[in-house]
């Protein structure tokens, strides 16, 4: 008789929460890079798209600083439900 662990969720849910966790950390790196190099964006494009007023960057910053957020909290209600398909509920 195969026995799996309590926290362990259905495999087919570990997927879908594996992505979210990937995203989440994506987003994470991208903002913290964002913070410590701001400006990245005028060596990539060439050009200064808020002419050197940093609002660009901010509000990438920002931006992916929600995305992250809404990652894990995306990754965190998967998880839930896993672990409550997992117990029969």
């Amino acid at each position: 008789m195969r026995t799996t662990h309590p926290l362990q969720p259905p495999m087919w849910s570990t997927i879908r929460f594996r992505i979210e966790v990937a995203a989440a950390i994506l987003f994470f790196l991208a903002a913290v890079l964002t913070l410590a190099e701001p400006t990245w964006l005028e060596w990539f494009t060439g050009t200064a798209p808020d002419d050197g007023s940093g609002s660009v960057e901010v509000s990438i910053t920002v931006t992916l600083g929600v995305l992250a957020l809404a990652s894990t909290a995306l990754a965190r209600v998967e998880w839930r439900r896993a672990l409550t398909a997992g117990k029969g509920g």
